[in-house]
């Protein structure tokens, strides 16, 4: 029984040794080979980010954008700033109560008028003579309306029907009174027809000047300047056109409705003329009709242009509103 033991156990000796097998003693842990381990990523660079040394206040910071400055014209006229800001809303209307109870701004504007050297104004640009002259005219206005506040209404005007806070109440408002400008008086009517419409002729100024009245121009709340005019005057003309009380269509009726502003006055109808009276255009209709139809077609809808254009309509002007351009109470 020995020697059959003896033989198994070298048997078994003879196999583990031919099969690559290693005995292992008792007690001892078996160790499991690891698996082979994959080539290591390639590791980039780090960034490294500059730490920002600027404080919160440099970096919220900009340089302050600097705007271009006035010319000496164009700051004596938004100096006129205090009063059109003030006292006129953004529709035209004035509070007179408010300006005669402040009357030393607009005494100080008025003032100011006269302090015009002549040889300095030569050198103003075209542009800058408009503007300083219409905003001369719209100051002396107010001054006019605010010297008769609140106005005093004639029995005989009532009776033709003026309003009773109208500027006609005033006797001869566009020819009693006397302004000074540049050592020189002039009237209301003189500055509109001789200086503004006579010397420059541009006829968007009948949409900048007020007669402080409902049919007239409307005022801004700022001053005109020299370096703004041109959008000034096309913005003053899209307003004026706006309101129908200056222009309307009335397709139902084929008729169009104009302000009386066009031919109120014999000197608006020759500026009217001279730069809108071509004949490309309304050629059947009067001559200041043209001329108006081809002013306004500039500064309304494409619609009602269109209409203008190839509609067939009369022409009449509407009734002029006097009552005085008060803002409500």
């Amino acid at each position: 029984m020995k020697e059959l033991l003896k033989t198994i156990v070298v048997s078994v000796a003879v196999f583990c040794m031919t099969a690559g097998c290693e005995p292992y003693e008792d007690n001892k842990k078996i160790e499991i080979p690891s698996q082979p381990q994959a080539p290591a990523a390639q590791v980039n660079e780090p960034i490294v980010i500059q730490p920002d040394l600027s404080s919160p206040q440099e970096k919220e910071e900009k340089p302050p954008e600097i705007s271009p400055a006035l010319s000496r014209a164009d700051e004596f006229n938004s100096a006129f700033s205090p009063v059109f800001e003030s006292y006129v809303d953004d529709n035209g209307f004035v509070n007179y109560a408010k300006l005669r109870r402040m009357r030393v701004v607009l005494n100080s504007a008025v003032n100011k008028l006269s302090d015009v050297e002549q040889a300095d104004y030569d050198k103003w640009l075209r542009a800058e003579k408009i503007a300083f002259w219409i905003n001369a005219y719209n100051i002396f206005t107010l001054k006019v309306v605010v010297n008769n506040y609140p106005i005093k209404p004639l029995r005989y005007k009532i009776l033709f029907n003026y309003p009773a806070n109208s500027i006609a109440h005033i006797s001869d408002f566009w020819n009693s009174d006397y302004f000074n400008v540049m050592d020189r008086q002039y009237t209301l009517r003189e500055i509109e027809r001789d200086v503004l419409l006579r010397e420059f002729g541009d006829a968007r100024i009948c949409f900048a000047v007020s007669y402080a009245t409902c049919s007239s121009a409307p005022l801004r709340n700022e001053p005109f300047l020299g370096e703004r005019l041109d959008k000034q005057l096309d913005d003053q003309a899209k307003k004026f056109f706006a309101n129908n009380l200056a222009f309307k269509i009335d397709a139902a009726g084929k008729t169009v409705y104009l302000s009386t502003i066009f031919s109120i006055f014999d000197w608006h109808k020759d500026v009217f003329i001279n730069q809108y009276g071509t004949n490309e255009n309304f050629r059947q209709q009067q001559p200041i009709d043209r001329a108006a139809l081809n002013c306004i077609k500039n500064y309304i809808s494409e619609t009602e242009a269109d209409y203008l254009l190839k509609q067939e309509y009369v022409v009449k002007y509407i009734k002029y509103d006097w009552t005085l351009n008060e803002q409500s109470k």
